[in-house]
């Protein structure tokens, strides 16, 4: 959000005379490339770090990489399966998600 100088802010807002419609009109399409490429950066490596998680998580709670790991240290090969399934799922909406905004974003720029 530093990107967008503090002139471009006042000078939204003199025209517009509304924070909201300088964020949403102005500081967000500036910066989308930016936050679209931070969600996915901590989004990836939030799912691949086990053993952060492994040190971090309270006792008695499980995130989905930990229960995959643990199954797969019991051998539960079809519960391990399905689970990747439903993850590789998830993050293949999220991202399609994400490209359809980015696009529609495009779109309204343009």
């Amino acid at each position: 959000m530093k990107q967008v100088g503090q002139r471009v802010e006042e000078a939204a807002f003199l025209t517009t005379g509304n924070w909201s419609k300088v964020m949403y009109r102005i500081i967000i399409p500036l910066t989308k490339h930016s936050l679209i490429a931070g969600f996915f950066i901590v989004f990836i490596l939030s799912i691949g770090e086990i053993g952060t998680t492994l040190l971090v998580i309270p006792p008695g709670r499980e995130t989905v990489p930990i229960k995959i790991y643990n199954l797969m240290h019991y051998g539960a090969d079809q519960m391990v399966a399905a689970l990747c399934l439903i993850l590789i799922a998830i993050i293949l909406a999220f991202s399609g998600l994400f490209l359809i905004v980015h696009k529609s974003l495009n779109k309204q720029s343009a």
